[in-house]
């Protein structure tokens, strides 16, 4: 088990519903892939510069392994995150 594989800690938004998650600690990560505002921490938790460092890692240390074909299990949320943070490829399609 890689320790910087695992979800954005919520902080303070710990134990909030999910449906709340849009005004509480959603909105750092948001802010952290879309905006670019990396320094913005979650209160009680993480900023967007440790949490892509983390992730970035834990993605390191598999490479330098020799693994190519690895596979990586983490929290939905982490994973979308690191790669619209990371991804330098994307497009938005509007339907």
């Amino acid at each position: 088990m890689l320790p910087g594989v695992h979800e954005i800690e919520a902080g303070v938004f710990e134990g909030t519903p999910e449906s709340q998650a849009a005004n509480g600690y959603g909105r750092y990560p948001l802010a952290w892939a879309l905006q670019g505002n990396r320094d913005l921490r979650i209160p009680g938790s993480i900023d967007g510069n440790e949490f892509d460092a983390r992730m970035d890692g834990s993605l390191q240390e598999i490479y330098d392994n020799g693994d190519r074909n690895a596979v990586v299990f983490s929290h939905g949320g982490a994973i979308m995150f690191w790669t619209m943070m990371n991804a330098t490829n994307l497009t938005m399609e509007q339907k």
